[in-house]
């Protein structure tokens, strides 16, 4: 959702069968380069603890504390603009930056 300039997923997760083939790299830079295109400055998501890793690959950093959710560990993560577009977009053939 695109709200005030910021951006907020929610459950989004590739079924078990499906994992390995890079479809969560290629959702989550199709979400990315929409809500950029949209104006988004800003953007936030709850990250299961095992998955922390892959949405830092997309410049997000964690704050706050660690909470549970299912009674599975999460964190909340942010990141901006200008850091998603470093983490992901330079070097992508066409890339200015």
């Amino acid at each position: 959702f695109l709200v005030t300039g910021s951006v907020n997923e929610q459950n989004i997760a590739v079924v078990k069968e499906m994992r390995g083939k890079q479809l969560g790299d290629l959702v989550m830079r199709m979400l990315l380069d929409k809500a950029l295109q949209a104006g988004a400055k800003r953007f936030r998501l709850s990250a299961q603890r095992s998955a922390e890793g892959f949405y830092r690959i997309y410049g997000f950093e964690p704050f706050g504390e660690e909470y549970l959710d299912y009674g599975v560990a999460h964190i909340e993560m942010e990141a901006t603009d200008e850091s998603i577009v470093r983490a992901v977009f330079t070097g992508c053939r066409g890339s200015k930056a």
